[in-house]
């Protein structure tokens, strides 16, 4: 994955195509490849689209992420030589904070995440890398919206690779040097990030309350809902989190929780985590026309 002048002037009469087909790929839902454990006879498997907001296309996981890479590929080094602008709206209606939460808690569940190991893992880690290393103002929005997916995906290959007591060398999608090759440009960034003064600085500002970015640093766009319906708690708790630190980023003053009604079990959690949050000024269930108490209504400081 190298961009030497000679390979980038080779792609350039495939660019076009290779952008159409991956946005087409991208859009195309059925068939879809699904494993599903099933825990009670009405639990049926969702569709897709339902169970991966990002990455529904393709036929599956693994391959939908790959298309995703080919797009910001082409949009970082042949921009001109593709469709940008659609390109460009397509990625941005994909790549948002609620969405990239919950393909999180996907790939983190151990219903799913040995079925994409080590291949989808890499290829995942390998568009993070793409986008962090783009140097461009959408890239550097979406990075960012990634990061609760990028930090699902380094617990799994470091809770993996303690029990990986030899090298898978068969295949492709199980080869353990293929999908660690993958995930090797993102595993060096992060290490040279963590170990200088920038990565040290960035931690100790988004720590200071209220949570403000330094003058001149870019502002995620985030939207002023975030859907955890099917989540685990605290997977919840840390999507929530997370998308009120965006929203507050963004100057939103409200913002939208929908938990579901169920059993309540999410709906207290989130009471109990709004509650100590210092950037909640109040916050109250839905009313008529709102969700009612399947939804809460934050008011940002």
């Amino acid at each position: 994955m190298t961009d030497s002048l000679d390979g980038v002037a080779s792609l350039r009469p495939l660019a076009a195509g290779y952008a159409r087909v991956a946005l087409a790929t991208i859009e195309r839902e059925f068939p879809g490849d699904a494993w599903h454990t099933w825990r009670s006879p009405e639990d049926a498997p969702p569709r897709p689209r339902e169970r991966t907001p990002v990455f529904w296309g393709s036929y599956d996981w693994h391959s939908s992420v790959e298309m995703h890479w080919v797009l910001v590929r082409l949009l970082r080094l042949l921009p001109d030589a593709i469709a940008e602008g659609e390109a460009r709206a397509t990625l941005e209606a994909r790549f948002h904070g609620g969405a990239l939460a919950r393909e999180a808690a996907f790939i983190a569940d151990p219903d799913n995440r040995n079925r994409e190991r080590p291949y989808g893992w890499g290829w995942a880690l390998a568009l993070a890398h793409e986008l962090g290393s783009w140097g461009d103002r959408d890239g550097r929005r979406w990075r960012a919206r990634f990061e609760p997916l990028v930090e699902a995906l380094e617990a799994n290959f470091l809770a993996w690779l303690p029990r990986a007591t030899y090298p898978v060398r068969h295949g492709v999608h199980a080869n353990s040097a293929f999908g660690l090759g993958l995930a090797l440009p993102h595993a060096e960034a992060r290490a040279a990030a963590e170990s200088g003064a920038g990565r040290a600085a960035d931690r100790a500002a988004a720590e200071k309350p209220p949570l403000r970015r330094a003058s001149g640093a870019e502002i995620p766009e985030v939207g002023t809902e975030i859907d955890v319906r099917g989540f685990e708690a605290d997977d919840a708790v840390r999507a929530v989190e997370r998308f009120l630190e965006d929203a507050a980023m963004s100057g939103h003053q409200t913002a939208r929780i929908i938990h579901g009604k169920g059993k309540g079990i999410l709906r207290d959690q989130m009471k109990r985590f709004l509650t100590r949050n210092s950037l909640v000024k109040e916050f109250r269930l839905g009313e008529m026309g709102e969700g009612g108490t399947g939804v809460t209504v934050v008011t940002l400081s």
